[in-house]
């Protein structure tokens, strides 16, 4: 939850590490819970690795489909920053 917080607010401050950050950051920890829930499974705990395991899988498609979600509504103008769109362009009529 707290890194969830944390990718966040990391999206929010411009620059792209910081943004590579902050949705790294959330998929880290719930891949981290995942392991975890493994683990448990190896130590015989098999109702709670099977519970982390399903929250944690449940968790990663939720925010798969936030992502999906965001990428299809954000703006796409990154790969206009650069031009120059106040060029006077003459037209002429005759052949």
């Amino acid at each position: 939850m707290l890194s969830g917080v944390v990718g966040v607010i990391l999206l929010a401050i411009p620059g792209n590490f910081f943004i590579v950050l902050g949705l790294v950051l959330p998929a880290l920890a719930i891949l981290v819970s995942g392991i975890m829930g493994v683990i448990k499974l190896f130590k015989k705990q098999y109702i709670d690795g099977l519970l982390q395991i399903i929250c944690a899988a449940s968790l990663l498609l939720a925010g798969l489909l936030i992502l999906v979600l965001l990428l299809t509504y954000f703006p796409d103008y990154f790969f206009k920053l650069d031009l120059d769109l106040h060029i006077p362009i003459r037209f002429s009529t005759t052949p």
